[in-house]
């Protein structure tokens, strides 16, 4: 009996030390739990073309950025999804010919990053472009040493 009781104690003391180490975790995982998944429709500057990468923040507020072309020009698009429409936003301005193929992360409605890189391999280049509101700023970004063929993601 003194064996169950300690070997109880000692599994109460190792739950309340787990406990006590993870909780900081658990909040952002219970914060979490509450995600809803929609299906949005597809932005209008996309039909005929491709969604490449998109991020949704709270709202729910959605950037998504793709490619398109008219005949054999090809360009890259961007659009924000906010009070259930899409609105067309400047394209970001790494890549004006629509052959990268970027990934976007939202932190806020206001503010995404977009990297990737553009050109044919061999010889890509990076790319990293930042959206605030609704304007985009390309960023530099450092080349390693030595390298011909570097992509950003």
């Amino acid at each position: 009996m003194k064996r169950l009781s300690v070997l109880c104690a000692l599994t109460v003391a190792l739950a309340c030390t787990a406990s006590m180490f993870l909780s900081p975790f658990m909040g952002s995982v219970a914060a979490a739990a509450p995600t809803i998944a929609r299906t949005l429709p597809e932005p209008p500057v996309a039909v005929g073309g491709q969604v490449q990468s998109s991020s949704c923040v709270a709202g729910p507020v959605c950037v998504s950025v793709g490619w398109n072309h008219h005949g054999n020009t090809g360009y890259s698009w961007a659009a924000r999804w906010h009070d259930q429409e899409w609105s067309k936003l400047p394209a970001p301005p790494g890549d004006p010919g629509g052959d990268s193929s970027p990934t976007i992360s939202c932190s806020s409605s206001t503010w995404c990053m977009a990297t990737g890189s553009t050109g044919m391999s061999p010889g890509n280049h990076p790319i990293a472009d930042e959206l605030i509101g609704s304007k985009w700023k390309s960023l530099p970004v450092p080349t390693p040493k030595g390298s011909t063929d570097f992509s950003l993601y």
